[in-house]
């Protein structure tokens, strides 16, 4: 059976990775960007969920050499800078772009701070030494507690590496003027997701109520980028005959933006090595057809919880009987499609 995976995004590459782990099946991955590199780039918070799915797949080695695009390309072919425009799902073709409902409620300002900078302010250099992820909000005057408007700029930091580099994220409400940035380009019907190269005194400004140190953490370079931070509705179907959508795709789950009794950082790079892990689980035991109606069955009530969840911390829906302990115990113990 040839398998191919469109995107090498988290949950590409990682079912890639499975899969060559757990079947001896033909792998191809098409992506219409670079894939891994060197370079330097933004790192992600992933939830206990994904972690144990990431020393699944690792057998406690380096996720990064596993999921390196040399390595991979030992039994995994991969294609990069292809953009798909068409998927046969009955004839399980696709046709790249040379012939062969979402939700955008809130952005951020994204920038890395080294660790130098940190070590440069006292009130900033607890981070070196937690290495947790910490959020910073701010709370509106004169605005009641009820209010959608509440509590929805903050600041996150979390360690990108062991020689205390950060990742920093500045959250903040869309306006029409920031939507503008992401308008839909020549070559697709979609808006694009980032804006590069943004002068970072204009994030700064953003979050002029901020301390002095959180903005200076916006400013460590002289631009920043700014990303649109989307969710999607509950889709009733991920798939079509023989082709099935995983990871944001399928279930696109937004991070917590208001001040809430419980975090729920790292569940989108999480949820994505669950539809890794269980989709490569399925696959390798079973025939395609039961194999991807079971991996639907599986996967579609816990993504669908984590975003519901995702929107209910955003105080932008309510559910009857939502439990938090329920919440942790059901979706944070997960270790795998075969142990849990």
């Amino acid at each position: 059976m040839k398998i191919l995976i469109v995107g090498g995004g988290i949950a590409g590459l990682a079912t890639a990775a499975f899969l060559r782990r757990r079947t001896s099946y033909q792998v191809e991955l098409v992506e219409r960007g670079p894939l891994l590199s060197d370079a330097d780039d933004y790192g992600i918070a992933v939830a206990s969920n994904g972690v144990a799915l990431m020393r699944l797949l690792c057998d406690g080695e380096d996720l990064y050499q596993e999921l390196q695009a040399k390595e991979l390309e030992q039994v995994v072919k991969l294609h990069h800078s292809i953009r798909m425009v068409k998927i046969d799902v009955k004839d399980g073709t696709a046709i790249d772009d040379v012939g062969r409902r979402w939700t955008e409620a809130h952005c951020a300002y994204m920038t890395t701070a080294p660790a130098s900078f940190l070590n440069s302010r006292q009130s900033l250099r607890f981070l070196l030494e937690k290495g947790c992820l910490v959020n910073w909000f701010y709370d509106e005057p004169n605005v009641a507690k009820d209010d959608a408007r509440r509590l929805q700029r903050k600041v996150v930091a979390y360690p990108l590496d062991d020689k205390g580099n950060h990742q920093i994220f500045g959250y903040l409400p869309t306006t029409d003027e920031l939507l503008s940035r992401f308008e839909s380009s020549e070559n697709t019907q979609r808006r694009v997701s980032i804006a590069n190269n943004v002068p970072a005194h204009e994030a700064v400004a953003a979050f002029e109520p901020f301390h002095k140190d959180l903005r200076d953490l916006l400013s460590c370079h002289p631009t920043t980028d700014l990303c649109l931070v989307r969710d999607s509705d509950p889709l009733p179907s991920w798939r079509a005959a023989k082709a099935i959508l995983i990871g944001d795709a399928a279930h696109a789950a937004a991070p917590r933006l208001k001040l809430a009794p419980v975090t729920d950082a790292g569940q989108g790079s999480a949820q994505a090595f669950e539809d890794a892990e269980t989709l490569s689980h399925f696959i390798s035991h079973l025939g395609l057809e039961e194999a991807l109606d079971r991996f639907e069955q599986a996967r579609k009530p816990r993504a669908h919880y984590v975003q519901s969840t995702g929107r209910v911390l955003n105080g932008c829906l309510s559910i009857d009987g939502w439990n938090e302990h329920h919440y942790y115990t059901t979706i944070y113990t997960w270790r795998g499609c075969g142990k849990t």
